[in-house]
């Protein structure tokens, strides 16, 4: 009698490696205990493809895989030699190095101090005691004596230098390229919160890290120099997923403990947020729905209750002024949760382009992106709140109008009456908008006109136009002879061929790919060369190598029909327009 058939529900990760896995959720435990990336069990990953890529990342694992094994193998000797050292040289009490977690309590079994290369110090000792709060600092490379000495001062904070260059390659190359148009004003402290909470919040810390080592080692790559950097980007992850998971499981604690909330809940989403860059950017399928997710139900449910129940509500009042008329500086957890706020709708919304559905946040928090909100959509990424809420109340159109056809309860004129109330609202901001456009049919006035033109404005009228194509694809389909649409994709064109900055089309893919669904055929070798081309097209962003082959997709089916339905099941669900 032949023996049980191997299982082959086992994560990606130990499936790649021959290795027999305990189908632990959401992580198996093999891959927890080697700190080393889980892939779960969804869809197949883009690197399992039988060749270069996927020998690639077995390669990759199997180098964090040796480098566990000897760390373990040599970190307990070192943690006693620099415990005795530190001991007897200040005469003071052991110095503790085991991270905090974030229950509070300080870990001291094997296991937690293998979460990073170099645990963070903290003195114990009376004179210096260890943080009231919970939150995770970043690893460090040395250990500083809890006194001062002429010859050697001590250190508030050490960072390894391999860690240092990873944290300024982020907050100088890899921040922009996710924000292009975030730039905070004095008042709000500039970026100085992002620092702070990067240093309170371990897994943000190192999903910062990972996604920087990626940024890099990218970089690299494309200058044809040696791979760089994977088992880097391997260890932070593995650490940020871990300390996430902790951070989950301790939620309700971080959400109703008056000492620790706002800042560690706040650091809990931002992690997750940046869990989805890094899995979209690396080119890792639809990965990135399930941080978005996490992150939207977080901020949307116990959290932003709790938020105003410590008098934090009047976070989204549209005033900022005090009495003297001049802008008040605003605390450090007012500007973090309005940044937070901005991302999540942005992302939230663009990500139901693909999907067909109602955005999360136009259920859960709609003052959050109404024209009376204190938090500003353009601020983050560009196009002003009014027209991202049209957008996702158009994907909204679209849940409801293939939810009624499929129960057949369709009402034709419901329907419509929808459609028109959004059509109205885009009409009537594009009137606003248009004035600053007035010369754009005129070459000779453009780049007059252009003098005046803010990028915040042509990202906004770029994407209402975007919108209103959106709708009409929603509502009709693709009619390649339609009076109606024909007018409004050419203007949408008119102002890419002759305005679009080349420093704002990183930031404009959404749009872009809109105009590009319903463009004309003597226009698609405009739309290919933009999506085939940097700045859009990055080796460092691997998700945006897929919008031109969907394009092309489209064009050849349309001229049989087409409907938005047909972009949808293209995508796959899996598309981020960003």
């Amino acid at each position: 009698m032949s023996g049980p058939l191997r299982s082959k529900a086992g994560c990606w990760t130990c499936r790649l490696r021959k290795k027999k896995c305990d189908e632990k959720h959401p992580f198996c435990s093999t891959c927890e205990a080697l700190t080393i990336t889980c892939y779960g069990y969804g869809s197949k990953p883009d690197w399992m493809d039988n060749g270069e890529k996927e020998k690639a990342m077995a390669h990759s694992i199997k180098q964090v895989v040796k480098h566990t094994s000897r760390r373990k193998g040599r970190l307990g000797t070192s943690i006693s030699q620099l415990q005795n050292r530190y001991s007897k040289k200040s005469g003071s009490q052991v110095v503790n190095i085991a991270p905090k977690s974030l229950d509070g309590s300080s870990s001291s079994s094997p296991d937690s101090n293998l979460e990073s290369d170099h645990p963070t110090a903290h003195s114990n000792s009376p004179a210096n005691p260890g943080p009231a709060d919970t939150s995770m600092s970043p690893s460090v490379d040395t250990l500083s004596e809890a006194q001062s000495t002429p010859h050697q001062p001590s250190s508030i904070l050490a960072v390894s230098s391999n860690e240092s260059i990873l944290l300024m390659h982020f907050l100088d190359n890899v921040f922009c390229l996710q924000y292009p148009f975030y730039k905070p004003g004095v008042h709000e402290g500039g970026r100085g919160w992002l620092l702070s909470l990067l240093m309170k919040t371990k897994p943000l810390y190192h999903a910062s890290l990972a996604l920087s080592a990626y940024h890099r080692s990218a970089i690299f790559l494309a200058e044809n120099r040696c791979q760089y950097g994977v088992s880097e980007q391997q260890e932070h992850l593995a650490i940020c997923l871990k300390e996430l998971q902790l951070a989950m499981k301790n939620i309700g604690k971080l959400i109703t403990d008056i000492t620790l909330c706002p800042r560690n809940g706040l650091g809990t989403m931002a992690s997750s947020v940046q869990l989805i860059f890094f899995e979209l950017f690396a080119g890792h399928g639809d990965a990135w729905r399930f941080h978005l997710r996490a992150a939207t139900t977080l901020f949307s449910g116990p959290y932003k209750a709790q938020m105003a129940m410590l008098g934090l509500e009047a976070l989204h009042s549209p005033s900022d002024l005090g009495k003297d008329g001049h802008e008040k500086p605003k605390s450090e957890d007012v500007v973090i949760f309005r940044f937070l706020s901005a991302v999540l709708a942005w992302l939230d919304i663009v990500s139901t382009i693909t999907t067909g559905k109602l955005p999360h946040v136009i259920h859960s928090m709609p003052e959050e992106i109404s024209s009376s909100s204190g938090i500003r959509l353009e601020n983050v990424m560009g196009c002003k709140n009014w027209v991202m809420l049209q957008i996702g109340r158009i994907s909204g159109l679209y849940e409801y109008k293939t939810e009624a056809i499929r129960q057949g309860q369709f009402v034709c004129a419901e329907f419509g009456g929808k459609s028109e109330e959004i059509r109205r609202e885009l009409q009537i901001g594009l009137a606003s908008s248009s004035l600053s456009f007035l010369s754009l049919s005129d070459p000779e006035f453009a780049s007059a006109c252009n003098a005046f033109i803010t990028p915040h404005q042509f990202t906004t009228h770029l994407f209402a136009l975007s919108a209103t194509i959106y709708l009409h694809l929603v509502v009709f389909g693709y009619q390649s002879d339609s009076e109606t649409l024909k007018p409004m994709v050419a203007e949408a064109i008119t102002v890419i061929r002759r305005h679009i900055p080349a420093d704002l089309t990183h930031a404009l893919v959404c749009p872009l790919y809109i105009i590009g669904s319903a463009a004309r055929s003597e226009d698609e070798a405009l739309f290919r060369h933009i999506f085939s081309s940097p700045p859009l097209l990055d080796p460092s962003l691997e998700h945006r190598a897929k919008f031109l082959p969907l394009l092309e997709e489209i064009w050849r089916m349309r001229e049989t029909g087409w409907e938005w339905e047909t972009n949808i099941q293209l995508s796959g669900s899996s598309l981020l327009l960003i």
